[in-house]
C-alpha cells in the first residue's frame, strides 16, 4: 500500500492509470484514471476541514473543559461561592461560640474570663473527698471567692420596700425588682432535694420532678440562652431586670428560643433528665445577679 502511495507522489503532475483485478483473473480488470495532484488536494482539504471542525467543537462546546488545566466557569463560580459560604459559616460559628462562652461565663459567675490578662484558669477536675458517711466533691483548688456566693448580693431586708409576713411565710406585697417579682413561686412543682452549696460548686438548688413537668420562668425577661450543654443537658437562661439571670438545667425539651420574651410564670421548658451531671429526673435551678450566684431559697416562696 505504501509503495502505491509513494509511486503516486513521485510524479504527482502525471496522470496515472490504476487497474483493479481479481487475483485469479476471472473477471475483467477495472481501470481508473487518477490525477495524483488532485487526489492530494482533496485529501489535504478533507484533513484541514476535519481539523477545523475539531477545533470548533473543542473551543465552542463543553468538550473544552475535558482538556487538562481547563475549568468550567460555572463550576469555578460555584466553587468560589461555596468557599465564601464556608468562610461565612466559620465566622458565624466563631461568633456564636464566643457568644456562648460569654453566656456560660455569665452563668458560672466568671465575669473576668474574657478580660485577657489576669483571667482565672479553669479549675481542675473535681476529686471526691470523704466526709463522715457521705461523699463530698470538692475542687482540688477551690475558688477564693466562693464565700461571695453564700448570701444574696442584695438581701430582701436591705431593699427599700418592706415585706409583710403572711401566715404561710409568703409576702403579701411582692417586691418588684425591674421585671422580677420576689419572692416568686418555685419554677417547677417538685420536692427540694439538694440545696445551695457554692463551696462544692453547686450554685443552685435541685427539684425532683417527673419528666415532662412544666418549667416556669420565675419572672419576665428575655431568653439569653437555649441550648444543649454537656453537663446540664438542655439548658435555658432568662435575663431579668436589675442584673438577675435565672438558669434552668437538665430539661427534657426547651419551648423557647434565644431572644424570646417571656412573662412571669410562663412555661419555658419541660423538666427531664438530660446532661451528664444528673442522677435522675430533676430541675437544677440557679439565680444569679451581676455575675454572683444567689441562694434561690431566699427568692422563692415556700422554701
Amino acid at each position: 500500500m505504501w509503495d502505491v502511495i509513494k509511486e503516486l507522489l513521485r510524479q504527482p503532475e502525471r496522470p496515472r492509470k490504476v487497474m483493479i483485478m481479481d487475483e485469479a483473473y476471472r473477471e475483467e480488470p477495472a481501470v481508473y484514471h487518477i490525477a495524483p495532484r488532485t487526489l492530494l488536494w482533496v485529501s489535504g482539504g478533507a484533513l484541514l476541514t476535519s481539523g477545523l471542525l475539531m477545533v470548533v467543537l473543542v473551543v465552542y462546546t463543553p468538550l473544552l473543559y475535558w482538556l487538562p488545566g481547563q475549568v468550567d466557569p460555572e463550576v469555578e463560580q460555584q466553587a468560589r461561592l461555596s468557599a465564601l459560604r464556608v468562610a461565612a459559616l466559620e465566622d458565624s460559628l466563631a461568633l456564636q461560640q464566643a457568644y456562648m462562652d460569654d453566656i456560660r461565663q455569665l452563668i458560672m459567675g466568671d465575669i473576668r474570663a474574657s478580660g485577657g490578662e489576669g483571667a482565672p484558669e479553669i479549675s481542675p477536675p473535681e476529686t471526691p473527698a470523704r466526709s463522715g458517711d457521705a461523699s463530698v466533691y470538692l475542687p482540688e483548688d477551690a475558688s477564693p471567692e466562693w464565700e461571695d456566693h453564700t448570701a444574696p448580693a442584695l438581701t430582701l431586708t436591705r431593699l427599700p420596700l418592706q415585706l409583710a409576713a403572711a401566715g404561710d411565710g409568703a409576702a403579701s406585697s411582692p417586691l418588684v425588682a425591674g421585671g422580677l417579682s420576689l419572692p416568686a413561686p418555685p419554677p417547677v412543682n417538685g420536692i427540694l432535694t439538694r440545696g445551695f452549696d457554692p463551696r462544692s460548686g453547686h450554685f443552685g438548688i435541685d427539684f425532683a420532678a417527673e419528666e415532662g413537668s412544666p418549667v416556669r420562668s420565675v419572672g419576665e425577661g428575655y431568653v439569653i440562652m437555649a441550648d444543649w450543654t454537656h453537663d446540664g443537658g438542655y439548658t435555658i437562661a432568662v435575663q431579668h431586670g436589675m442584673g438577675y439571670v435565672s438558669v434552668y438545667k437538665h430539661n427534657q425539651r426547651l419551648l423557647k428560643r434565644t431572644g424570646d420574651r417571656v412573662s412571669a410564670q410562663e412555661t419555658i421548658a419541660l423538666s427531664g433528665n438530660s446532661g451528664e451531671l444528673t442522677t435522675g429526673p430533676h430541675l437544677h435551678f440557679e439565680l444569679w445577679q451581676h455575675g454572683l450566684a444567689q441562694d434561690p431559697r431566699h427568692a422563692l416562696l415556700g422554701l
